[in-house]
Order: structure tokens, then sequence, then C-alpha cells
């Protein structure tokens, strides 16, 4: 996915016939690492502190100020027992955005060669404006 979908669209951003004279065009694009967060115990780890580190800021936003009447907690205690929420195994790997786990997810290193004022396009000898270039076809998903 990323070599052709990725790494050929942004391949594609440079001078064409519709816009001759662009400002910039990607020169080179490189795939420099793809890893699974899975398999990533150092993003992992991060991901743990940073999930830890928001629920002591959340815990101690809501703490009761000093002097103040505790508030019961929602769960009842069990007999004998302490109030505590179910935990989530995976709560620090979960997407604020999507709800859904990150484990899966890929962290990707992408380098990009950008040129500043390439030469502007020119036209194949024998291309007609608005046709194909000679021995291609239409592109017709667009």
């Amino acid at each position: 996915m990323i070599d052709k979908d990725l790494i050929g669209n942004l391949m594609a951003i440079k001078p064409d016939a519709n816009n001759p004279k662009k400002e910039y065009g990607v020169a080179r694009v490189a795939l420099v690492s793809a890893r699974q967060i899975r398999n990533n115990e150092e993003r992992k780890n991060k991901l743990k502190a940073d999930f830890e580190a928001m629920q002591r800021a959340v815990m101690a936003k809501n703490a009761p100020a000093p002097g103040a009447a505790a508030v019961p907690p929602a769960i009842p205690p069990a007999p004998g027992g302490v109030a505590t929420a179910p935990a989530d195994p995976d709560a620090a790997f979960k997407d604020p955005l999507l709800e859904e786990s990150m484990l899966d997810d890929w962290e990707c290193t992408v380098l990009v060669a950008v040129a500043i004022d390439p030469p502007p396009f020119t036209a194949p000898a024998g291309a007609q404006p608005g046709q194909p270039e000679p021995n291609k076809q239409a592109d017709a998903s667009h």
C-alpha cells in the first residue's frame, strides 16, 4: 500500500500538462522504516507512559480541594474490598479518535525530496494538447 499508493501519489506531484509551471515537484521518495506498533516496545512504552500521565492529570483535576467533603465512589466496593473499576489492559493503546486498538497500526518514516522551482512541463513530441500521451491509456478511474 505504501509503495503503490503513498509513494506513487507523492511522485506524481510535479509540473504536468494541467499545471506546467508548478512551483515544486517531488524528486524522490523513499520508505526509510516501517514497523508495526505491536512489535515496537519503545513505542508501546511511550504510549503507556503518556496514557498514565493523562490519567494522573485527570485524577489530580478531579481531586477534592483540601478540606472539602469527599465524594463517594461511583462503583460501590465489594464486601470487604476496595472500589475499583474493571481494568482494561489495552486502554493505553486505544486510539482516542477511532476508539480502536493502535497495536495493529504501523509507524512509518518516509523521506521525501522536493525540488523547488523545477523545470516547466514540456509535452512529449507529437502530443496534442488535451490528448493522452502516445501508447498510454487515459485513466478512467478519475
